[in-house]
């Protein structure tokens, strides 16, 4: 999803303004969290990372859900 070589904006610290479609967004900090769970890490606006973790601790939630379920 996003490049996260060297030369690339999008490395932890750094501060973006964001145009798309739909907004403009300023001063924008790209963090990295990642899942104490399963370990997938996310790169990105501060915003989406929130956005991230909530996702995720849903699906996790879920999972066990349904194997608490006896699973699919």
């Amino acid at each position: 999803m996003w490049e996260t070589e060297e030369s690339s904006p999008l490395q932890e610290g750094n501060v973006l303004d964001i145009i798309d479609e739909s907004s403009v967004r300023l001063y924008n900090e790209i963090v990295r969290v990642h899942c104490m769970v399963c370990g997938e890490t996310f790169i990105g606006p501060k915003d989406q990372a929130g956005l991230f973790i909530f996702g995720h601790k849903k699906f996790h939630l879920w999972t066990i859900d349904i194997d608490d379920m006896g699973g699919v």
